[in-house]
Formats: structure tokens, sequence, C-alpha cells
């Protein structure tokens, strides 16, 4: 091979990753604005990363509220904590499910139809001004973080520290519930 052939050969080599180089260089924008809108992205632990970052939210929504609130955080009961520690995903699954066992109560009480499913319940507890907004988004948040737990790959672990800060959160929505309740005249 000549010294021609042998530069020819490198720059056909080089030409498919210089296109895609300058491709990226000049997307680069619109990528990064893409990439920032990613609401999920399913790779080994991507369930992992949705989960925090629905667990990131819901703690900025419990801290405001809180804060503006003057209300101190919950902590959690002997049980939760030694679930939490033995098995944090369950721990959601439990505290997750005393929000589904409130919402179903004030769906009775409240006289919605026996069709309602969990969320048009939060909605109409939002929309008829029983609940706030950001009450409304931290259920939200809670019910995704809980579904990339429940639904997620069987490898995702979850860590003691998530489940009890999973555990405040669903807890200061429960007192939040336990007012509408009250105002029901009902314990």
């Amino acid at each position: 091979m000549d010294w021609k052939q042998f530069f020819a050969s490198v720059i056909s080599s080089l030409a498919w990753p210089s296109v895609v180089g300058v491709l990226l260089w000049l997307l680069k924008d619109q990528l990064i604005s893409l990439a920032s809108r990613i609401e999920e992205l399913t790779l080994p632990g991507g369930t992992k990363a949705k989960f925090e970052r629905k667990l990131d939210e819901g703690r900025d929504i419990v801290e405001q509220k809180a804060s503006a609130e003057e209300e101190p955080l919950p902590i959690p009961d002997a049980r939760t904590l030694t679930l939490a520690e033995v098995a944090p995903d369950a721990a959601i699954t439990v505290a997750y499910r005393a929000l589904e066992k409130q919402l179903l109560e004030l769906r009775t009480i409240i006289g919605m139809s026996a069709r309602s499913n969990i969320p048009q319940i939060v909605r109409y507890l939002v929309s008829h001004d029983m609940i706030d907004e950001k009450d409304g988004q931290l259920f939200d948040t809670l019910r995704e973080a809980r579904n990339a737990v429940a639904h997620g790959p069987s490898n995702v672990s979850v860590s003691k520290e998530d489940a009890l800060d999973f555990t405040r959160q669903a807890d200061f929505l429960s007192r939040v519930l336990s007012d509408v309740r009250k105002g029901f005249g009902q314990t």
C-alpha cells in the first residue's frame, strides 16, 4: 500500500464518525432540550432514576407545604422503621396502600360513584377545593414513584432511606386527607 492508498483509507475510515460528530455538534441545543424533557428512559437502572426523581419532586412539595403551614414533618413509627429496614419496597407498598384506603373511604363519604378510581377521587378533591393542587401533585408523584418500584425490574433495589422518605411524604398527605374527613364529621 502506497501513501496515497493509506491516506484514502484513513479518510474513508474517519468519514462516518466525522459526519456523526458534526451532526451532534450542530444539533447539540436540540439534544440538550430533548434530554431535559425525557420523562422515562428504559435502560438498566432507568426505573430507579424515575423513582428517585419522583421522590425528589414529592419531597419538594412536602417541604414547601410544611414550611408554609409551619407543620413538622411526620416521623415514621417503629413498625415503619422496621419494615423499611427489612423490605424497603414493602414499606412503600404499605404506605401507598394506606393512602388508597383513605381515598376509597373518602369516595364513600363524599358520595362519589363506586366506579371512581383513585386518581379520579384525587382530581375530584382538588376540583372541589377539598385539597389543594400541591396535594394532588404530591399524590401523583407518590403514585408514579410507587409504580416505578412495584412494576419496575426486580433487580432495582430501594434503600431504607428512600422508603422512609416515601412514607414521610405519604404520611403528610394522609394528614391532609384526615383533615378532609374531619370536615365531614368523620374521624
